[in-house]
This record gives C-alpha cells, structure tokens and sequence, in this order.
C-alpha cells in the first residue's frame, strides 16, 4: 500500500504531457491512437429505437421541447432512473435521492463544494488510487489531498483494512472509482459491506465515481452490474453518468445519488448549487435516456418490449458480445510480444492495462515517447493515472476499429521487439 499527498500533481502533469506530445506527433505525422479512452463513433451503435429519441423532430416537426425545467433535472427522467436503480440494486432511493448533473467531473465538483464548505474547508479528501487524477485539478481549492494505492501484487486495489487505516481524524471524504481506472475491476460487495458502516459512524463521505461501469463482462450475459443494497447509506454519494455506459459523452448528462440531507432542495444543498449554477443538464437526451431506462426495467423483469420491431435487446447484446471479442483479441496480441509481462484483465469498459518489461526505457513515460517518436503509435503511460512511471503500466482502448487496433498491436510488438 502506497499513501502519498503529492501523487495528484505529478499524474496531473503527466497526463498532459503524454496528451499534448499526442496532439503535436499527430499534425507531422498521423498517429496511431491506441489509447483514446472512448469507442469511435459508429464502432457500437445505439439501437434505432433509442436513436430516434435523440432526434429533433418528428415528420418534419420540431419536438417540444422542455425549456429550463426542473433544478434537479428532468422529473420524469429522474422517475424512471430511480425505479432503475431500485430494481437493480435493491436500494429504496425516492425522488428526492437525485439530481441530475452535466457529466461525472462536473457532479464532482459540486459534491466537493457542497461537502468542503464552512467549517470543512481545508480538510481532507483520500483519493484511492490510481484514478483520473484530472478531473481532481480543482480540489486543492478546498480540501487537502491524500492518496492511497494498493499493492501490484493486489493489481493496485486497496483492501477494506488499507482503506480504513489510511483514514486519520481530518479525513472528511473518500473518492473511489468503481471500476478502477485503468484496470476497471470492481470492488468486492464484502469490500463496501465492511466499509460503510465504519465511515457512517465516522461522518465521512464515501464518493463512488462509477463512470466506468459500462459494457460489464461478468456473470453470464448480464450487462448491467448489480451493487450491494446498502450501498444507498447516507454518507455515500454516487456518481452515475451515461458517458461511457450509453455512448453518450457528447450530451454531458449523468446523475448524483445521494441522502435527501445532503441533497437538499432548491432553497439548500445540492440541488440549490446545480440550480444556482446552470440548472437543467442538457435536455436534448432526457427523452432517449427514459426510453433506456424503460427497457432496461422490462430487460431485469424479464416483460415483453411494447416497440414494434425494437432493437434494444438485441444490439446492446451485440455491442457487448463484440467488445469481448475486441478485448479478447487485444490479449491475444499483446501476448505474443515476450516484452509484456502482466495484464490485468477488465471486468467491464473498453480498457485494458499491461505491462512491458524492456530494459531499454527506465520509466513509462520514456518509452511512450519512444514509441510516439519512432512508430508514430499513442499508448497512455499510467503514471498519467497514478502509478509508479518505473512500473510500466500502459492502458490500452480495444474499443476500437478491429484494424486500426490489430494494425496498432502488430506496430508495438515490432517496436518491443
């Protein structure tokens, strides 16, 4: 275990180091980005009956549209995401559990202004790491920073103990994300059964990032992961977006779950803080994340679609059959290099994180610039996500065109070899 309260600036630095270097190769010489962190557009598509929600208009005509609406969101979207979210996780959420935000960075910061004001100003948040250190840029404007990192023998998660003895008597929130980032494994439901109630008698706010909850590759064909109910205690807060799950990153809209207490209204708390700022998320997906919802639900309740022709069950089945035989692929590639050592293989996303073992190169950051320089190929080092540049870890997106991909695995192994 790895406790440290500089690591946020030094990943911060390195991931725009290793972004910008990308950007600059790519106007010589066309770069081959094999770590883009996003499916390309059309490379899994939304079914038509979702697609046609995001439309403008109807036959010619313009949708009504809502205006400014609600300060926590869409009701009737907020309605449905709650009867979601109870149904797959046995959690009793209501109405008044959560509000609707412009994506997970944005929700973040204002979870971090509604926690660190007044009198906690100044006092800590632990990072469990490694995570997107990027969008933690802003906190230092209100609380300390600390973070935790678990072993490479434990593929970097922390246990329940680890967590629990990094927490001193200035701790007032914990970030986690679930999955990890890179590696995007989940964690246990033993891990948050042994935590939460801990942190509850503590007063300490446990923020669970689940951005990366998407194309989930356990448990037989389900798609959708399940959490432990008690995961809707007071002091946790969840961040839940549609980014990556839905292939929507472009519409910045996810949601905030939280106490009604720590929610408030629009006079106080939560709420007033999104209403004060800009209100309504963006409401041009409000009606296609309904009709997700609505099929999603008839998928865990086992009932008969109402759409004539729907392709729902089918394409997200699709989508998720291909991104484990993209995933699958990308193993088998990278194993044939003898330079990769460990990978570490994900239980959801469209990521994964490897190991390269070459002596020539002394830190990750070294030889992703070789790399970029000699074979014009793009491969994040995770030192731009937390762990140690000596370790050589690099997160790969397979979630891709299959040529771009095989092209991109074939020109690494030539360059390690």
């Amino acid at each position: 275990m790895i406790l440290t309260k500089t690591i946020h600036e030094v990943t911060y630095q390195r991931f725009r180091e290793y972004l910008d270097l990308t950007y600059s190769q790519n106007i010589k010489q066309k770069v081959v980005a094999l770590s883009t962190g996003y499916p390309e557009p059309g490379e899994f598509p939304l079914p038509k009956v979702i697609l046609s929600k995001l439309a403008v208009e109807i036959n010619g005509v313009e949708k009504p549209r809502q205006g400014y609406g609600w300060d926590a969101g869409s009701q009737p979207l907020r309605e449905i995401l709650i009867e979601l979210e109870n149904s797959l996780h046995s959690t009793n959420y209501s109405i008044r559990n959560i509000c609707m935000v412009a994506g997970a960075t944005y929700g973040f910061n204002r979870i971090l202004e509604a926690i660190f004001e007044g009198e906690n100003k100044g006092k800590k948040l632990l990072v469990v790491g490694p995570t997107y250190y990027r969008m933690l840029n802003r906190v230092e404007r209100l609380a300390q920073i600390d973070s935790v990192i678990g072993s490479e023998k434990k593929e970097f998660q922390i246990t329940a103990e680890e967590l629990i003895d990094s927490i001193d008597a200035n701790t007032k929130a914990i970030f986690i994300a679930n999955p990890t980032n890179p590696t995007y494994l989940y964690y246990s439901e033993d891990f948050f059964e042994k935590i939460i109630p801990f942190l509850e008698e503590k007063r300490i706010y446990l923020i669970i990032d689940e951005s990366g909850d998407a194309f989930y590759q356990g448990e037989g064909n389900k798609r959708l992961k399940r959490f432990p109910a008690g995961i809707n205690n007071k002091y946790v807060i969840r961040i839940v977006t549609a980014s990556k799950k839905y292939l929507l990153a472009e519409y910045r809209i996810g949601y905030v779950l939280a106490d009604e207490t720590f929610m408030g209204d629009k006079t106080k708390g939560f709420i007033k803080i999104i209403g004060d700022d800009i209100g309504n998320a963006p409401l041009a997906v409000n009606e296609a994340w309904v009709e997700i919802a609505l099929h999603e639900l008839a998928v865990l309740r086992n009932e008969k679609c109402s759409c004539q022709q729907c392709d729902f069950i089918t394409q997200m089945a699709e989508n998720n059959r291909r991104m484990l035989y993209l995933r699958n692929l990308s193993m088998d590639h990278l194993l044939k290099s003898p330079s990769v050592e460990n990978i570490i293989i994900p239980e959801a996303n469209f990521n994964i994180t490897f190991k390269i073992n070459n002596y020539k190169y002394k830190s990750d950051i070294a030889l992703f610039k070789a790399l970029l320089k000699d074979s014009s190929i793009s491969l994040l080092p995770c030192s731009g996500l937390g762990l140690d540049e000596s370790l050589m870890y690099f997160r790969l997106t397979y979630g891709i065109n299959e040529e771009v991909l095989i092209y991109g695995l074939d020109r690494l192994k030539k360059f390690l070899e």
